[in-house]
Parts: structure tokens; C-alpha cells; sequence
């Protein structure tokens, strides 16, 4: 970083909502909380999507709208592709922790950020598919290394 005084991002008034007791609070793109209605995800009621197949609902988050049946079809196939090349090196930083040591979450953190520094492309969506798609087996796999089992 040199001395150039350049704005990154500008917040203006309209960006921000009144929340948290009268503090201003950021905008978010994909979800909102109403006081009365509660919590929606790109507009739809959490109510509405706690039936819905998990990946239906990960496909809303990405796409802002609920897929097709075909279009669930193949974003379940495409993230079952991605979910099956777990990288060596994530997993030699779980492999590297103290059985029954720390916080199931610090586990998850470390697994994270493990992921992130040993397969990333650059590229935004395509790397939060690849976490996503890899979730389900890094916690299972942390899950094994917490109690001491060897992966295999």
C-alpha cells in the first residue's frame, strides 16, 4: 500500500439503515431483518424456506431465485462434483492440530482458511461453491480428527 489517499468505498447516508437501537447499521444485498416480519433471504420469508431442500435454498443465496426443478438438478450435481476433490493441504493443517484440543468452531475456522489458502481461483463464485460444496466433508473430517481417528 503506498500513500495514495484514494477512497476505497464511499458510504453515504442512504446506504445505511437505523438498527441495533437508533446505531446505523450496513445494508445487506441478500438478506433483511423486519422488527414484525423477521428475517428474509433476497425477499422470501426464512418461514418459507425452512422445508425447502438446503440446496435450494444455497441456489437462492447465489442466484437471488428459487431454481427450477431441472436447474436444482444440476446445482446439486455440480456441488457433489466440487465436494469430491478435498485439497491435501487443508487437510494437512487439520491433520497438523491436537486431538481433542479446542473448540469445534476454532476447528472449523482453521479448516476455512485452510481451504481458502490451498485452493483458491480468484475467482468469488467460484471459490464460495468450492467451500460450499466441501463443507459436509470438512466438518465430518474434523469431526474424526477431534477424536483422535485417522482420515483415510
Amino acid at each position: 500500500m503506498g500513500d495514495d489517499d484514494t477512497p476505497i468505498f464511499e458510504i453515504r447516508e442512504s446506504n445505511l439503515d437505523s438498527g441495533l437501537r437508533g446505531i446505523p447499521v450496513g445494508t445487506c444485498q441478500t438478506s433483511f431483518v423486519d422488527p414484525i416480519e423477521g428475517v428474509h433471504y433476497v425477499g422470501y420469508p426464512v418461514e418459507d424456506l425452512v422445508n425447502m431442500e438446503e440446496e435450494d435454498v444455497i441456489y437462492l443465496l447465489f442466484n437471488k431465485r428459487l431454481p427450477t426443478e431441472e436447474e436444482s438438478n444440476d446445482f446439486r450435481a455440480e456441488l457433489a462434483h466440487r465436494a469430491e476433490e478435498m485439497p491435501t493441504g487443508a487437510l494437512r493443517v487439520l491433520e497438523s492440530l491436537t486431538p481433542g484440543t479446542g473448540h469445534p468452531m476454532d476447528w472449523l475456522s482453521t479448516g476455512i482458511l485452510a481451504l481458502g489458502i490451498s485452493d483458491t481461483t480468484g475467482d468469488l463464485r467460484t471459490d464460495s461453491m468450492n467451500l460450499v460444496a466441501r463443507m459436509p466433508e470438512l466438518m465430518a473430517r474434523i469431526f474424526h480428527l477431534r477424536g483422535g481417528k485417522k482420515l483415510q
